[in-house]
């Protein structure tokens, strides 16, 4: 029964493993499509902590002056994304709809 207690290196060992699969989950889904360029985020909560929501639409403004038109915002494993001006509206919901939706 000596064997069923863990010594010291062996819940390290998992944990680092643990890490190091989420780091890796995380770079797979990054890469897996091509999203638009948005603020950077931290790994499994994205820009959650980044994210005033009395102040929103203003900080989306203050990103879109940064990163273009169009902002990748990640929230966990969810991303979003945000339109800023008209022109850019009208291409995605219009001129180029079919790209765009999700059938």
């Amino acid at each position: 029964m000596s064997w069923i207690t863990l010594s010291g290196s062996i819940p390290s060992t998992c944990l680092v493993g643990l890490v190091v699969g989420l780091v890796v989950y995380w770079l797979l889904q990054k890469w897996k499509y091509s999203y638009p360029p948005g603020p950077p985020g931290l790994p499994l909560v994205g820009n959650a902590l980044q994210i005033d929501l009395k102040g929103f639409p203003k900080q989306v403004f203050e990103w879109s002056k940064k990163y273009g038109p169009v902002v990748t915002i990640r929230t966990g494993p969810v991303q979003f994304i945000t339109v800023n001006t008209i022109e850019t509206a009208l291409e995605v919901l219009v001129r180029k709809s079919t790209d765009f939706c999700w059938a």
